[in-house]
């Protein structure tokens, strides 16, 4: 019996490994893929052309060039962050001295999400709004409309 060879063993013998540091070149190479904007399907075509792997491998490549992005941006993602969390602070205030009660709402609104604290799905199903109860306190409070 005679074994059939495909295009893809002749070039790699089987139980052949990539050497770790071409890996990881194609891992950059798909980095700088996704940087440019391309969308999965052109980086999956691209690289079963350049490199001959399959899909579930280029899927790999693709995940971990994403995880290498994200390492490499996590410090100025931190810093965009805390600027934009001083702006809306600075928001709040400012219409809380004005009186302006919509747009703190809205920036603390924000700041929430931000932070993760506001589930957007609750946000949708309760709908919220400013007591106006001079009881309650000089502050106004957010208080669930029924």
């Amino acid at each position: 019996m005679i074994n059939q060879i495909t295009p893809s063993q002749e070039t790699r013998p089987r139980g052949n490994r990539t050497p770790d540091a071409e890996v990881e070149l194609r891992i950059l190479c798909v980095a700088s893929m996704i940087v440019e904007g391309r969308s999965r399907s052109d980086i999956l075509l691209q690289c079963a052309t350049d490199y001959g792997v399959s899909r579930s491998t280029s899927d790999r490549y693709i995940e971990e060039a994403h995880e290498h992005l994200r390492a490499a941006y996590k410090p100025q993602i931190r810093r965009s962050a805390e600027i934009a969390k001083q702006r809306l602070e600075t928001i709040y205030f400012k219409a809380m001295e004005r009186g302006d009660l919509r747009t703190a709402l809205a920036a603390q609104n924000q700041l929430s999400r931000m932070q993760g604290l506001w589930n957007d799905y609750l946000m949708k199903r309760h709908r919220f709004e400013i007591s106006d109860d001079p009881e309650l306190d000089e502050r106004p409070l957010l208080v669930m409309r029924r």
